[in-house]
């Protein structure tokens, strides 16, 4: 018989977690659908260790919980859904309904903890157990308004307090304290308050950088309750395990968007996945799309897909098919929503699904564990599933009409917070497909590099601009020398500090813009100047960019009086092919070992920016 996902991990616990098991770990959890088993798993997870975790090169994320009810079952399913993902959660957990204490006492445990997240969740009883028991619709007014401006005071102390994220969510309202208002026009007043507060508590993400609301009432489904009565009467359980293991998704997708792990690129099957029937066999015009009922379920999902694509996520095809049929199709075929422009890379072969997908990765020059797979086909998702459990495998259920919820319930793809240049992401990848054919047709990289035409504007970044910021310290890994990562109050944090400043980078070239695509930290001590950190898109790879603004950043610095620059290399799995990047620029090593290289840099030669660059620079506007 087939071993379960629950049953395998259940096994693991067992057996003690054993070291060279741990990484069938996260392959078992990310087969794992149901909220049960979720919890279940979460519960057998409990005694995994942190430090036995790291040593096999897992991370960790300190994450506080405090609530007006019992909780721990949405603990147990944030572990499942973090470790599904290789990241292991270092709780801290308030005791029962001391979330008062613990947000506005800046001594308290949850601030000692140093959390990177805490979310504070409440329901309505937050709020009806502060009014007496004979209460009047009045009254229920009166004690919103007085829990708001609670939740607004806690967002003003833990701003003071602490610098990761706080995660509040909706209070929803439930039919049985309505249904006890026996007057229609007092219901109706109930909802309109209550729906106010709900709306008031949403702006305050609007108003505190660091704050987060997830709407609750967007979770319900006639598929669970708000609650279930008995476990909220005998365990002050006051949301069903169902709601709490949607809001553990909804807090797990802002975890990895403030880690940098928000997933970049969906590959799709086609047949039966992206139009119904088999391209092959039924040919371009006998594949159902807008032809029948069950093909205008295909076409909504390539609608959902298309939204998606605007806001930033990167189109792939992997289909066991003769490429050739299928361009034609995406050429011919005028009810598909989806046209060929819109796919950043097509695989169309014969060979395994997992080797496709490590092509579009190598071609898009992003990490397989930034992709998400759908298939239709059970083999093919286990196939990929095995070879690369690092890859998010979506199942998108038995009928097209589902395929859409399927996908987005995930949230493999969502950030804190888009910025403009996030919607023109595929457009700039299919701009760099003109880029390769120059560099193909150039007969030396030297003459690719002259004909780009490059420009490259150094600037203090401001406003907004810190926004993009925070997502190339939270999503670049390749070219990232310290892999710090920011939110952006972090971010303002950082440069509101004396003697600290940041230098973005903003490139383009004979083809279009490429946005800003890294930036330099940096502060001084004495006559010391200290690059914290230096990120660098991979989209700009192997244009001497980054020589370019490093080699400006060293002439100001002498130009400041600085006597000599010093900045550090920590390795990590992705980094490694930056490892030589600042002796390569004249740094010298003056400290090692297996946890950071340090640099100095004695500023005695003058650095020379690459001549195929025309340089602007506004930042050496602002004195140290």
């Amino acid at each position: 018989m087939t071993q379960t996902p629950l049953n395998a991990i259940t096994a693991l616990r067992k057996a003690g977690f054993p070291t060279d098991a741990l990484p069938s770990l996260q392959r078992h959890l990310g087969a794992i659908s149901s909220a049960d088993d979720r919890l279940h798993a979460g519960v057998n997870l409990r005694t995994l260790a942190a430090e036995a975790y790291r040593e096999q090169g897992g991370s960790t994320f300190r994450l506080a919980v405090v609530s007006n009810f019992s909780y721990q079952t949405i603990a147990d399913t944030l572990r499942s859904r973090l470790l599904a993902r290789g990241m292991l959660p270092e709780f801290y957990l308030s005791d029962y309904n001391q979330y008062h204490y613990e947000l506005l006492n800046a001594d308290s445990s949850l601030y000692r903890s140093s959390p990177e997240l805490t979310l504070c969740l409440l329901d309505g009883h937050s709020v009806l157990d502060e009014l007496g028991p004979n209460w009047h619709p009045e009254d229920i007014e009166q004690g919103l308004r007085n829990k708001l401006h609670q939740l607004t005071q806690f967002a003003e102390q833990y701003h003071q307090q602490a610098s990761g994220l706080l995660v509040f969510n909706t209070l929803p309202l439930s039919g049985k304290t309505l249904q006890q208002c026996l007057d229609y026009r007092g219901r109706a007043r109930i909802s309109r308050w209550w729906a106010q507060f709900n709306a008031d508590l949403l702006a305050l993400a609007e108003t505190y950088r660091h704050v987060f609301v997830i709407d609750t009432q967007s979770l319900l489904s006639a598929d669970f309750p708000l609650r279930d009565d008995r476990l909220g009467f005998y365990a002050r359980t006051l949301m069903s395990n169902e709601l709490l293991d949607a809001l553990a998704g909804e807090v797990a997708a802002m975890v990895f968007a403030s880690r940098g792990m928000a997933k970049k690129c969906l590959v799709l099957d086609l047949d039966n996945t992206l139009w119904g029937g088999i391209l092959g066999d039924d040919g371009i015009e006998g594949i159902q799309l807008s032809n029948s009922a069950t093909g205008e379920a295909f076409v909504s999902f390539q609608q959902v897909i298309k939204r998606l694509s605007a806001q930033g996520v990167l189109l792939a095809i992997s289909s066991k098919n003769e490429r050739e049929n299928v361009i034609n199709l995406l050429q011919q075929r005028e009810d598909m929503v989806l046209k060929i422009d819109d796919f950043s890379a097509i695989v169309a072969n014969w060979q395994p699904k997992s080797d496709a997908l490590q092509t579009i990765s190598e071609l898009l020059n992003i990490g397989s564990d930034s992709l998400v797979f759908v298939d239709d086909s059970a083999f093919e998702r286990e196939e990929v599933r095995n070879q690369h459990p690092q890859i998010s495998v979506v199942d998108p259920g038995s009928d097209p009409a589902e395929y859409a919820a399927a996908l987005v319930i995930g949230n493999h793809f969502c950030q804190l917070e888009l910025n403009p240049e996030d919607y023109q992401r595929s457009k700039l990848y299919q701009t760099e497909a003109k880029r390769k054919s120059l560099r193909n047709a150039s007969t030396s990289l030297e003459a690719f590099l002259a004909e780009l035409q490059l420009k490259l504007r150094l600037f203090t970044p401001q406003g907004q601009e810190l926004a993009r910021v925070a997502q190339l310290s939270l999503r670049t890994n390749q070219f990232n020398m310290t892999t710090r990562r920011m939110s952006e109050s972090e971010v303002q944090a950082y440069l509101a500090q004396p003697q600290h400043g940041i230098i973005a980078l903003q490139s383009s070239d004979r083809f279009g813009e490429y946005g800003v695509i890294g930036c330099l930290f940096y502060h001084r001590e004495h006559n010391s100047l200290w690059i914290d950190n230096f990120l660098l898109s991979c989209r700009v790879f192997s244009r001497q960019l980054e020589t370019a603004a490093l080699n400006h950043f060293l002439s100001w610095a002498q130009r400041q009086g600085c006597e000599e620059i010093r900045a550090r290399y920590l390795p990590t799995q992705k980094n490694q092919q930056v490892a030589d990047f600042y002796t390569r620029h004249g740094f010298t090593l003056s400290e090692g070992n297996a946890q950071f290289s340090e640099y100095c840099h004695a500023l005695e030669a003058p650095a020379v920016v690459p001549n195929h660059i025309e340089l602007i620079a506004s930042y050496q506007e602002t004195p140290l």
